[in-house]
């Protein structure tokens, strides 16, 4: 069950929470949450430049997320991956 403030860090990050739920051992508070922040800016960044690319989200499964993106690869850039 979650309390209330892991309820606002959702609110506010799902992927924070994510973290703090599934692997306690990555500290998402402090300086870490500074660097998941310029992450996902970094992201969207890159997004502008490729208006044709496809965002794969990994969440909860990164394992799915790592095959799609191979998927797309070899579709898309790179028949050799």
């Amino acid at each position: 069950m979650l309390n209330k403030s892991q309820i606002l860090q959702g609110i506010n990050c799902y992927k924070s929470l994510y973290l703090t739920i599934n692997h306690p051992e990555v500290d998402v508070d402090g300086g870490n949450e500074m660097l998941v922040k310029r992450g996902i800016e970094v992201g969207k960044l890159a997004r502008t430049f490729f208006a044709n690319g496809v965002l794969i989200n990994a969440m909860p499964d990164v394992e799915v997320a790592v095959d799609l993106t191979k998927h797309y690869l070899k579709q898309f850039i790179c028949p050799l991956v």
